[in-house]
């Protein structure tokens, strides 16, 4: 639902608008917003949220594209998508959607020359890992006003005060909010205390190695 957000955000200039109306102004000094209707959308990694992102985008009437490593072309079939090698997807999209887990196979995986593929104007959405997109990479080519860049996920997090990414231009900029809704955090806070008490109750709970602890 955010990767969607940020999607329609950078398209429609949603949050410029926002402060433009908060500061006076009326339909002044914005860019041109663009349709996505008939537009075609690239997703990286085509998992679970991959595909909801997949969905999402049919219902906007948008062409879909879709590549990762292990993706093959039937299960691409049955999110709605067409694979594709990832060449192909950076330069036919008009937005890219990430939906990868960051690994040391997919660290840096989009670079200087995967950018430079990528559609003069076209929107660059990252929820999964800042570390996924080469981050200087990524600055040079929102600073020259080549692609949009719809950002949740950083580098580094917070992302400092003096980042370059905050004050640079055909970007929209989120705090890593992808978990943050009130669903996630009334199952996520009970749970930990759950895990906590049972810790020091000696019983772990929900123990993600098993193993280590049949062994001690």
């Amino acid at each position: 639902e955010l990767a969607l957000g940020l999607l329609l955000a950078a398209a429609r200039a949603i949050s410029a608008d926002d402060a433009n109306m908060r500061a006076g102004r009326f339909q002044e000094g914005l860019p041109v917003g663009i349709s996505l209707a008939g537009k075609t959308i690239g997703i990286i990694g085509l998992g679970r949220l991959g595909s909801h992102m997949a969905r999402y985008c049919q219902a906007l009437n948008m062409n879909v594209l879709a590549w990762s490593q292990n993706l093959t072309a039937e299960k691409a079939r049955t999110a709605g998508a067409t694979l594709v090698s990832k060449e192909e997807l950076l330069s036919r999209s008009d937005a890219v959607s990430i939906h990868l887990v960051l690994s040391p196979r997919t660290r840096g995986l989009i670079g200087t020359a995967d950018l430079a593929l990528m559609k003069p104007g076209a929107i660059l959405i990252n929820t999964s890992r800042g570390p996924i997109v080469d981050e200087a990479a990524l600055i040079e080519a929102v600073q020259t006003r080549r692609i949009i860049a719809a950002l949740d996920v950083y580098d580094r997090e917070p992302l400092p005060a003096n980042h370059p990414l905050r004050n640079a231009p055909n970007t929209v900029l989120t705090a890593h909010l992808g978990y943050c809704v009130h669903e996630t955090w009334k199952q996520f806070y009970p749970q930990s205390m759950e895990n906590a008490l049972a810790f020091l109750d000696g019983k772990p709970v929900r123990v993600t190695n098993p193993e280590v602890l049949r062994s001690s």
